[in-house]
């Protein structure tokens, strides 16, 4: 059948009271309350999805599918994470897709990294992608964010990795193993290189995929590999826009100059000719 989120809004709440029979008729069926779940939340009741996933889960404490449905349920980030690092501690014995907890919960540690506090736990060490390779920051204060931070961001790749190499097809855990290290300023060039040509050989006409490509080669020097690269995603028509292509990070390109653009004429009809404006924006 086609997913939920497909389905016109009347043929959601239709199937939103399928599942509520179903689950009544098979009170200890855990995947009919998982079924539940899905469908109140895809027609926006979260609270009762979440209680159609808390039974679930009692009823099939191996789902992963029921582990990630109650998680994407609950509002605060540090409950999601204990629900999916519970998930994970079954080991072997957990069935479903397990490719997908490890996903999320990467996600969720990643985009919560500064509220460190309780979401880290030790893991072993990735080569360039701990808290050593921070510079150091002015404050003690400020130190300990940062490197609480960084300690949950390397949790975080870990995981996005596990996560491909359960699942080879799933390029946005490529992307993101490739992308949270720089956001957190720990990564190793030549790892995110790595992530972000896994990530375009599954979706090679990604624009953001090739943008980050173009930016992490001339961070790391390589400005000839880079504007090759450029240019060959200009000849695949990557970018809709002129503007959206990362060539001003990119020595010896010849690009147009940005304000000779269409795109910037009609900014400057707009502003009535207030260049200097616009440049200040």
């Amino acid at each position: 059948g086609r997913p939920l989120a497909s389905l016109p809004p009347r043929a959601q709440r239709t199937a939103a009271s399928i599942a509520r029979v179903a689950a009544r008729l098979s009170r200890h069926d855990g995947g009919a309350w998982t079924n539940l779940g899905l469908a109140l939340a895809a027609v926006g009741q979260p609270d009762g999805a979440n209680l159609a996933y808390r039974r679930a889960v009692v009823l099939s404490p191996m789902s992963a599918e029921a582990r990630l449905g109650l998680a994407s349920t609950q509002p605060e980030p540090a409950e999601a994470i204990g629900t999916l690092r519970a998930a994970l501690a079954l080991g072997p014995q957990l069935s479903g897709p397990i490719s997908a907890i490890y996903y999320n919960l990467g996600n969720l540690l990643h985009h919560n990294r500064h509220r460190a506090g309780n979401l880290s736990q030790p893991w072993p060490a990735q080569p360039g992608s701990g808290p050593e390779a921070l510079a150091t920051p002015p404050a003690p204060a400020t130190a300990a964010r940062v490197t609480a931070a960084a300690r949950v961001t390397a949790e975080a790749v870990v995981l996005f990795r596990a996560a491909s190499r359960l699942q080879p097809s799933l390029a946005d855990a490529y992307y993101n193993a490739g992308l949270a290290p720089q956001q957190s300023h720990i990564d190793v060039p030549e790892d995110s290189l790595a992530a972000y040509r896994h990530a375009l050989a599954l979706i090679p006409h990604d624009a953001k995929v090739w943008s980050r490509l173009v930016t992490t080669l001339t961070w790391a020097g390589r400005e000839a590999e880079a504007t090759h690269t450029v240019k060959a995603a200009i000849s695949a028509d990557v970018w809709a826009l002129p503007l959206q292509r990362p060539s001003v990070f990119v020595l010896g390109l010849r690009a147009q100059a940005w304000h000779a653009t269409g795109d910037y004429r009609s900014l400057w009809r707009l502003l009535r000719g207030g260049h200097e404006t616009l440049l200040a924006a």
